[in-house]
């Protein structure tokens, strides 16, 4: 099911699917076929219960440089504002399915994440940085404001002082300073960096998967719900979870004093 992609590389290591940005030559720049083959995956993994948590990654030496400028460098203008409508479209596309993902997503930061890659790594759950990574919006120093989603996503992980800051700027945030502001949660060394994302994503892959999902849902929509409307969304996310396999299995660990062993469903 996940063979066939030119620009990314899917390997299974159950139930974690580990999603590698392939395109080390340019630095895993998205191009429209990445953009594409992102949206793709994301959709597909959405649906496919073998999958219980995402760890995303970068070939080479950088996560991702951002948008592939270069694919537009020997066409007329009509012709570039075309292809560039066309990219626009497939990226969102692409950003709004990895912000959408319900299941739990690690991201392993391994070199330079800019521009459109600063912003696929907003989209994770929990953020790995190898202590040689540096972040940056880097739309700013191209002329461009946040195309990707930063705008939004940015503020919300780090605050709008410092979002504004970094957005404004185009400056780069090394991984010291990223975890300071909490634009990640680990700094790791380079070598070690893989071991210990994959580690934690095994941990949440292992989990009662669908006390996740709710739990994700509940996360991202408290902001523009009320307290009480939360209240609400909490016993309904309850109600659906008291019903699974794996709910069931943890009462009956509990009342036998072993841990649980969840299956996902």
């Amino acid at each position: 099911m996940y063979n066939n992609y030119k620009t990314i590389k899917v390997e299974m290591d159950e139930p974690v699917a580990i999603l590698t940005l392939n395109r080390p030559d340019k630095y895993n720049a998205v191009n429209m076929d990445m953009a594409l083959e992102l949206g793709d995956f994301y959709k597909k993994a959405t649906e496919d219960p073998s999958i219980r948590c995402i760890l995303l990654t970068g070939a080479g030496k950088g996560f991702c440089s951002g948008a592939d400028l270069g694919d537009w460098d020997n066409m007329n203008d009509a012709a570039a504002s075309d292809a560039i409508a066309a990219w626009n479209e497939a990226d969102h596309a692409m950003i709004e399915a990895m912000q959408g993902m319900v299941k739990p997503v690690v991201v392993a930061v391994n070199g330079a994440a800019a521009g459109a890659g600063c912003d696929m790594t907003l989209t994770g759950d929990v953020r790995f940085a190898s202590s040689k990574a540096k972040f940056v919006e880097a739309y700013i120093n191209v002329g461009y404001p946040p195309d990707v989603g930063g705008s939004w996503l940015l503020p919300r992980v780090v605050g709008l002082p410092k979002a504004t800051q970094m957005i404004l700027t185009g400056d780069k945030v090394p991984a010291d300073e990223a975890l300071k502001i909490g634009l990640v949660d680990f700094v790791c060394e380079p070598e070690n960096l893989m071991a210990e994302a994959l580690a934690y994503a095994k941990k949440l892959a292992n989990g009662p998967t669908v006390a996740i999902m709710e739990a994700k849902k509940l996360l991202k929509n408290s902001a523009f719900i009320s307290f009480h409307e939360a209240l609400a969304a909490e016993m309904a996310a309850g109600n659906v979870c008291e019903k699974t396999e794996d709910s069931i299995e943890a009462v009956k660990a509990f009342n036998e004093g072993r841990k649980p062993v969840y299956k996902g469903r």
